[in-house]
């Protein structure tokens, strides 16, 4: 039986995606939204540098489970599946 591996890297994202927003939805807080302006931008800098290392090492793990599966996928394009 041969696995297809776009539909497993799907299924990964998908349950990624609904994670997310179930967190979201249960921790969101508007307050907090509107305190994000008073923060010092050094602390703001690292949170981006922080996310796209995330995106970066996401985006190797979808790499890596796509050749697993005998897909071909690179490092660029996990991270725009992400």
């Amino acid at each position: 039986m041969h696995f297809n591996w776009r539909r497993g890297l799907g299924i990964s994202l998908s349950l990624s995606v609904v994670v997310a927003i179930i967190l979201i939805w249960k921790t969101l807080d508007l307050k907090a939204l509107k305190n994000l302006g008073l923060l010092e931008s050094g602390f703001l800098a690292l949170a981006v540098a922080m996310l796209l290392a995330a995106i970066g090492i996401e985006g190797r793990r979808i790499c890596l489970v796509a050749n697993a599966m005998g897909g071909k996928i690179c490092w660029f394009r996990g991270c725009a599946i992400l």
